[in-house]
């Protein structure tokens, strides 16, 4: 597993198998670490992770302010997914894909690989998305962080995701950003942060600046996206 290296559109996935044993070892413990001191801290003030004044940073999203982090859905929470239709039925029925991360409220959002987001109000679905954030192929699979914050500036949210697929020898990990529309959750923007083949991770560094652009970085190109109201998504 690879918790916690990355910041998540559009998913991106690499498929392998076979990668080198010791660079694989090394990313497995250090994430397990990391997971285990994350877990091992004091909760937030409220199940939702408040922010405080200066906003929770996210460290694969500089310039980012997020308002609330997900935490790990309860049992009794995750049972509200099964009524809901999985967009990527392939992560339903992956036991490493399996993860639920929660925003408790109204509306109370849930947050998985097989039916990316969903929205629940007075107990039922309002919101849901329509395409998949990856197809879940791949050992290393995992949803590894969920986030809300300002991006557009307008009342709503959006919802940063990053995701882990692919397998030991090759692998990505994908920032995605969803919007609320109505009665769906819209894929606004999707940018790989992190590849890995073999012992080797190239990173593709991305920001947001102070008027809302998002900046990123691919193959020694910058490319500035800016939000566009009427298409609906961050635009080059």
């Amino acid at each position: 597993m690879r918790t916690g290296l990355l910041l998540v559109i559009a998913g991106s996935t690499a498929v392998g198998c076979g990668q080198s044993d010791s660079g694989a070892k090394r990313r497995e413990d250090g994430a397990a670490a990391a997971l285990a001191d994350k877990r091992a801290a004091p909760p937030p003030a409220d199940a939702a992770g408040a922010a405080g004044d200066a906003g929770l940073t996210v460290e694969q999203l500089p310039g980012f302010r997020a308002t609330a982090e997900a935490a790990d859905a309860v049992p009794e929470v995750r049972e509200r997914l099964a009524d809901v239709k999985a967009v990527a039925p392939g992560c339903a029925e992956d036991p490493d894909a399996a993860q639920v991360l929660a925003f408790p409220g109204d509306p109370e959002i849930l947050v998985s690989l097989a039916h990316g987001a969903v929205a629940f109000s007075g107990g039922k679905p309002v919101a849901t998305t329509a395409e998949p954030l990856t197809d879940c192929v791949g050992s290393q699979t995992e949803l590894v962080g969920a986030w809300l914050g300002q991006l557009v500036p307008d009342p709503d949210p959006e919802l940063v995701v990053l995701e882990t697929t692919g397998g030991r020898n090759m692998a990505a990990t994908t920032l995605h950003v969803l919007k609320r529309r109505d009665d769906r959750f819209v894929a606004v923007f999707a940018h790989v942060v992190a590849e890995y083949e073999g012992d080797e991770e190239r990173r593709s560094p991305i920001e947001v600046r102070a008027d809302g652009t998002i900046v990123a970085a691919s193959g020694g190109n910058r490319a500035a996206y800016v939000w566009d109201p009427e298409a609906f998504r961050f635009a080059p």
